[in-house]
């Protein structure tokens, strides 16, 4: 996919850590749940982390569309749904076909 390798974590820490070790980073897909607990935003405090230090996309990728109003007004500056955000990522970074 267009030479971009993502990076995926399973955990509030491990993806503190993830977005710290990458500086290159161009652009965060942010789910608004990291287990546990289910079915509940957790996380808010991961997107407020990254703002400070990334002026760079975040999209809001959630599988119930309110989630993602709450990741917006965390720091996201886009929104998709979980189902699809790859036309989104495309778009965003000018990779169009």
């Amino acid at each position: 996919f267009h030479n971009i390798a993502p990076i995926f974590a399973s955990t509030i820490n491990e993806a503190m850590d993830r977005f710290t070790e990458n500086p290159d980073i161009l652009l965060v897909v942010m789910d608004a749940g990291i287990p546990p607990p289910p079915n509940k935003i957790t996380t808010v405090p991961l997107v407020r982390f990254i703002r400070e230090k990334f002026a760079g996309p975040i999209i809001a990728n959630a599988s119930y569309g309110p989630d993602n109003y709450v990741l917006m007004e965390a720091g996201c500056d886009h929104s998709s749904t979980n189902k699809d955000p790859i036309p989104k990522i495309e778009k965003i970074l000018g990779l169009g076909n």
